[in-house]
C-alpha cells in the first residue's frame, strides 16, 4: 500500500471510497503509484507466464480427469 497502489480493507466501501477520492483529487499521488505499478507488476504477470501457468493448469485437468477414465474404458 502506498507503493503500487492503495490497499483497503475487504468489505469496507467507506475506505474504499476514500480511496478512490484521494486518487481522484490527487492526480500527482495517482500518477506516482501507476508508474510504479507498470514497473513492478509485469514480470509478475507476464503473457509468457500467463500462457505457461494456464497449459500446466490444463494438462493437470486433463491428467487427473481425463486419462482415469481413458484408461477404464480401453
Amino acid at each position: 500500500s502506498g507503493e503500487t497502489g492503495i490497499l483497503v480493507p475487504p468489505r469496507d466501501p467507506g475506505r474504499l471510497a476514500a480511496a478512490l477520492l484521494l486518487l481522484l483529487k490527487d492526480q500527482d499521488l495517482a500518477g506516482k503509484l501507476g508508474e510504479r505499478a507498470r514497473q513492478d507488476i509485469p514480470p509478475a504477470f507476464s503473457l509468457e507466464r500467463m500462457i505457461r501457468e494456464t497449459e500446466t493448469l490444463y494438462l493437470d485437468v486433463f491428467r487427473n480427469a481425463i486419462e482415469p477414465r481413458l484408461r477404464f474404458k480401453i
